[in-house]
Order: C-alpha cells, then sequence, then structure tokens
C-alpha cells in the first residue's frame, strides 16, 4: 500500500487543496486513491493514533476500509499534525524523537511511503507559527499576543528560524519531498499544483475545485474574535470562537467576504452588541 503524507505547513494553500479532496474524494477513489483531509475519519485516526501511540488503528482502517474500497494508495493532507507552535520552537522539539516522528517512522516500516513538507519564505514559516499559537489561544478565549509580542516571547532570533529544521529532522525519519515557495520562484498556483502532483501522483486526475479567498478561514475568525473579545463574557469567549471557527472552516472564508473589511467587522460587533444589550455597557 502506498502511503503519502502532505503535514502541511500552514499558509501554503493547505484549505483549498483540502476542499478540492473533500469534493473530489469519489473521483479519486475511482482512480485507486483513498484521499484524506484534515479533520475527515481517517485524519482522526491518524490525529488519535499518534496521541495515544495506538499505530493499530490506522492498519486496522486501512483494512477494514481502505483495502475493500479498492485503493491502492492512501493520500492525506493534514498540517494540524505535525507541531507548530512558540512552545516547539524554544523547546528545540523539532530536533527531538517527538508522537509526530514516531508516526513517521511507524508509517515508514509498514507501508510505501512519503512525507511532503511545503513551506513558504521564514517569514511566512514564522506567520504560521504565529496563526496556529494564535488559534490555541482563541480555543481557551484568550486575546491573541500581536504578531511583535510573539516573535519576542520566543527569544530565537528570527534569521535561525528555518524551514531546515523541520527538513532535517523529516528526512531523519522516512523519505521526504520538500517544496518551497521562495520569493521570486514559481507562482502559487504552479506551487499548488505541485505539491497535488506529489501527493495523488503524476498519472491521477486531480483539479482545484475550491478556490480560498486571500486570507485563510483562521485568519479571519481570529480578526471577528479580536474584534468582539471585549464585548464577551469571559466565560463565553472560547464558545464563541470554537462556533466561528467550525463555521468559517465549513464555509469557506469566501462565502463571507463582508467579514473581512474593517467596516463590516465594526458593524458585526454592533449587530452583536444589539443582540446582547446586557454586554453593550462598553459603549
Amino acid at each position: 500500500m502506498k502511503f503519502y503524507l502532505h503535514c502541511g505547513a500552514h499558509r501554503t494553500g493547505t484549505t483549498t487543496l483540502q476542499k478540492s479532496i473533500e469534493k473530489q474524494r469519489d473521483a479519486l477513489l475511482a482512480q485507486g486513491v483513498y484521499a484524506s483531509s484534515h479533520g475527515d475519519d481517517f485524519s482522526s485516526v491518524l490525529r488519535s493514533a499518534k496521541k495515544n501511540s495506538d499505530y493499530g488503528k490506522i492498519a486496522e482502517f486501512i483494512e477494514s476500509k481502505v483495502v475493500p474500497a479498492g485503493a491502492t494508495q492512501v493520500s492525506v493532507s493534514d498540517e494540524n499534525l505535525i507541531c507548530m507552535s512558540s512552545g516547539a520552537l524554544q523547546g528545540g522539539i523539532y530536533r527531538r524523537k517527538g508522537r509526530f516522528m514516531d508516526l513517521l517512522e511507524w508509517l515508514n516500516a509498514n507501508y510505501e511511503f512519503r512525507v511532503i513538507f511545503s513551506t513558504r519564505q521564514t517569514d511566512k514559516f514564522l506567520e504560521s507559527i504565529y496563526l496556529k499559537d494564535s488559534l490555541n489561544a482563541g480555543m481557551r478565549g484568550e486575546l491573541p499576543k500581536s504578531f511583535d509580542t510573539f516573535v519576542a516571547d520566543i527569544g530565537v532570533p528570527v534569521r535561525k528560524l528555518s524551514w531546515r529544521i523541520i527538513m532535517d529532522d523529516l528526512s531523519q525519519r522516512a523519505p521526504t519531498t520538500f517544496l518551497h515557495l521562495g520569493a521570486g520562484g514559481a507562482s502559487f498556483t504552479e506551487f499548488q499544483d505541485r505539491i497535488a502532483r506529489e501527493l495523488f501522483g503524476e498519472n491521477v486526475s486531480f483539479e482545484y475545485s475550491t478556490k480560498s479567498a486571500n486570507r485563510s478561514p483562521n485568519r479571519a475568525v481570529l480578526d471577528l474574535y479580536e474584534a468582539l473579545y471585549e464585548y464577551l463574557p469571559a466565560e463565553n469567549r472560547a464558545a464563541v470562537f470554537e462556533e466561528m471557527h467550525k463555521t468559517l472552516l465549513k464555509h469557506g472564508v469566501g462565502n463571507y467576504p463582508e467579514l473581512l473589511s474593517d467596516d463590516d467587522r465594526a458593524a458585526l460587533v454592533a449587530n452583536y452588541l444589539e443582540d446582547q444589550k446586557d454586554l453593550a455597557t462598553a459603549v
């Protein structure tokens, strides 16, 4: 069984890729590819197996779901399998043998395996880690730090933060394809197409069927959450953030362009306060 895993990083077109996978899952299966993306049943199995070191769940899923479906290849895109956080950078986790690396070693030992890692310039890599940390803060009901504060708190010179930190570690665990979109390189569309070819193979037909807006759902929900934060009771903040996050991930930020302008963000806050008059003391 071939097993190809695209593990991000964030900000490299992962949302567009995964929404396209969702729409073309049956077409891919007809070509012998069992495709999985962030948040679906097999992705959840992988996360659980990583967290609990229970890799038998993966083998069971493949034997019970993938093989009977007639697939000879598994292709997974999930950027949240790999640890992306400021704590990881501070602790040097990418140079340690963590649970994600254990998962890669097991997959490599049991399948015809390859991991695909995509990233952009170093500043974009840093932004992707900042975004992940900010999402975690929102899930806890906290206000995310500013980007400048985030960088200062890491305590590591930005020039030392490089994709090579991850690349070196990944390549020690399993065969790795590294795709980097540097300044002045290929267009973003060409970059995404290369990721798809590596994930599915040259002979598999796959097209991007969903085009995301310029800003990701994650970035959009953070903007909305920050706009509403001071008006939300502390005990409700995490729940409101989670609900907004689920909504934007499900429907796509492209369906909510009005939420991205400053004027409409202000209108959103005003509407929220109108519905929650008991919280309106701040205006």
